[in-house]
C-alpha cells in the first residue's frame, strides 16, 4: 500500500487545528506548512506527531505548491486547517490506496457548515474539488484562490465528505473579508484591470441573485439570505477597492508629469 502525506497550512489555527489532524491521525506523515503563527498551532501540530516546517507565505498556490513538495510519500492529501475528514472519507482514501489505484487524482465532496450552520446550498456545499493526488499529479496557480490544475487527467471521485468549518463567528468573517477583498484587488490591479463605479455596483447586485436564486442559498433560511447579502458587500467592496487604486494611480502619474513640465520649463 502506497504510503501517504497529509499537507496542511497554517497561521494562528489553534482553535479547528486539533480536529483536522485528528481526522487524519492514520496518515503516514502529516507535513504542516505554517507562516509564522504567533498563537499555539506549532505547539499542536508537534503534539500530534506532524512534521512542521516553516515558510514565509507569499500567495496561496506557492505555499501548497512548496508544501507538496515536501511530502515523503507518493501520494499527498491536500487539508486545510479548518477542514475535518469525515470516517466514510477516510475509510474511502485508505481502501482506494490499499487497491491499485484507477487515477492518479481524485475528488472529494465538501460541505460547509458556517455559523455552526450546516449549509445546503450549492454555493456553500456539495463542491468537488481535487484533493487527493499522486505526488506531481496536481498543483495549484492563482494568488487569491488556488485553482487547482491535474494537467488533464482524469479525476475519480471519493466517498464521504469533508467538512469545512468556515466562519465560526463574524469577526472571522470580516478578518478574512478585510484580507481577501485586498488581496483580489491588488492582483486585479496588477493585471491591468479597471473598473467604475457603476460597475462596482451591478457586479454587487447581480452576486445577491446569483447566489440566493441560482446558487440557492434561500435554502439555508435565515443564513442563506444573510451571507447573499454579505456577498454583495464582499462584491462591492472588492471591486471599489480595485477603483481606489486605479485612481490613487491615476494621481501619481498626473503628479509625475505635472512635475516633469514645471522642471522643464
Amino acid at each position: 500500500m502506497p504510503k501517504l502525506t497529509v499537507s496542511i497550512l497554517t497561521k494562528n489555527e489553534e482553535e479547528m487545528l486539533p480536529a483536522a489532524l485528528a481526522s487524519v491521525a492514520w496518515a503516514d506523515e502529516i507535513v504542516v506548512t505554517d507562516s509564522g503563527s504567533t498563537d499555539r498551532t506549532v505547539d499542536i501540530a508537534r503534539a500530534a506527531g506532524a512534521r512542521v516546517l516553516f515558510r514565509e507565505f507569499d500567495d496561496f498556490s506557492s505555499q501548497f505548491n512548496w508544501s507538496f513538495e515536501q511530502s515523503r510519500n507518493p501520494w499527498i492529501m491536500s487539508l486545510d486547517a479548518d477542514e475535518v475528514v469525515d470516517e466514510e472519507l477516510a475509510r474511502s482514501i485508505r481502501e482506494t490506496l490499499a487497491s491499485e489505484p484507477e487515477y492518479e487524482v481524485y475528488d472529494v465532496v465538501r460541505d460547509a457548515f458556517v455559523l455552526g450552520h450546516r449549509m445546503h446550498s450549492t454555493a456553500w456545499s456539495h463542491e468537488r474539488l481535487p484533493r487527493l493526488f499522486k505526488k506531481g499529479a496536481m498543483v495549484y496557480s492563482g494568488l487569491v484562490h488556488p485553482i487547482p490544475e491535474c494537467g488533464g487527467r482524469q479525476v475519480g471521485l471519493l466517498k464521504g465528505r469533508l467538512l469545512h468549518h468556515t466562519y465560526r463567528d463574524m469577526e472571522q468573517y470580516f478578518r478574512k473579508f478585510q484580507h481577501y477583498t485586498s488581496l483580489w484587488a491588488k492582483n486585479q490591479h496588477a493585471r491591468g484591470r479597471r473598473v467604475s463605479l457603476p460597475l462596482c455596483t451591478a457586479h454587487s447586485v447581480w452576486r445577491f441573485f446569483h447566489n440566493y436564486f441560482f446558487r440557492r442559498e434561500f435554502l439555508d433560511g435565515r443564513y442563506g439570505f444573510m451571507l447573499s447579502v454579505l456577498a454583495v458587500a464582499y462584491t462591492f467592496v472588492k471591486y471599489i477597492k480595485l477603483w481606489d487604486l486605479s485612481r490613487l494611480a491615476d494621481l501619481r502619474r498626473k503628479s509625475a508629469a505635472g512635475v516633469g513640465g514645471d522642471a522643464k520649463a
